[in-house]
């Protein structure tokens, strides 16, 4: 029987700091049943999950693409819109394929939930979100890890109940709204919502570029137990690729 939270919306409002406009962090479950009624809050969230993530990638694109590598910081402008352009297209094609597989799990029952917590300000604009989803870490990493380079399959153990961990799918926060402690309150807002989970894990790129993000999971709390390579599809579904990634886990005291 799934165990599901205490309800399917629930609103929570947070200020951050000196800030004086209000935070509004609204919970929702993800659901087969009303995919069609989620879908503009999920096309809002694209777009915030294309400004966060964008900053991101342009590094390592910068560093490997031909039309980048050695050319003089000039002419660098004349290149630089395409290969955003292109970032951008990669991103959103990522997205609909990030929700099209929760929803493929949820229907086939290989999840056992999934939820999305947004954060607006007082206009209303979407700020950031996080994506969760119940399923153990075990049978994550047996589908897509491929190989170990910092410590071992056993670190991560089978919670006695599938229920007590959640996943973060993903972490977004528009630039503008960042280090406020919003990414802080997004993560940990499925311990409020969800009393019945016990450990949170996630993965993050382990990339140099990525350094900001792994100093930041670890100075709100979560600890670093594994690092491989893990299996990545192209975006245009050709092939499997490596990804360098890290596993974070935060267990709740």
């Amino acid at each position: 029987m799934v165990v599901i939270c205490a309800a399917t919306f629930l609103v929570l409002f947070i200020r951050h700091h000196a800030h004086t406009s209000a935070i509004t962090l609204s919970w929702h479950e993800i659901t087969p049943q009303t995919r069609d009624l989620f879908k503009p809050t999920l096309d809002a969230l694209q777009n915030v999950y294309v400004e966060a993530f964008v900053p991101l990638v342009k590094p390592d694109v910068y560093k490997h693409d031909p039309r980048l590598v050695n050319i003089p910081p000039e002419h660098r402008s004349f290149v630089e819109p395409k290969v955003v352009a292109e970032i951008t297209h990669s991103l959103q094609s990522g997205w609909h394929k990030k929700i099209d597989s929760i929803y493929a799990d949820l229907f086939t029952h290989r999840i056992a939930a999934a939820y999305v917590v947004v954060a607006k300000d007082h206009s209303n604009n979407v700020l950031g979100f996080a994506l969760f989803t119940e399923e153990p870490m075990k049978n994550n990493l047996e589908t897509r890890l491929l190989t170990i380079t910092e410590g071992s399959r056993e670190s991560i153990a089978r919670s006695p109940s599938e229920h007590e961990e959640a996943y973060v799918w993903l972490l977004a926060v528009s630039p503008h709204a960042q280090h406020k402690g919003l990414g802080k309150s997004l993560l940990f807002s499925v311990l409020d919502h969800c009393p019945h989970i016990k450990k949170i894990y996630l993965t993050t790129s382990a990339s140099e570029s990525n350094e900001q993000a792994q100093h930041f999971y670890e100075h709100v709390g979560f600890k670093r137990i594994l690092k491989g390579s893990f299996v990545v599809r192209k975006e245009d579904d050709s092939a499997f690729e490596r990804a360098g990634k890290i596993v974070y886990l935060y267990q709740k005291k």
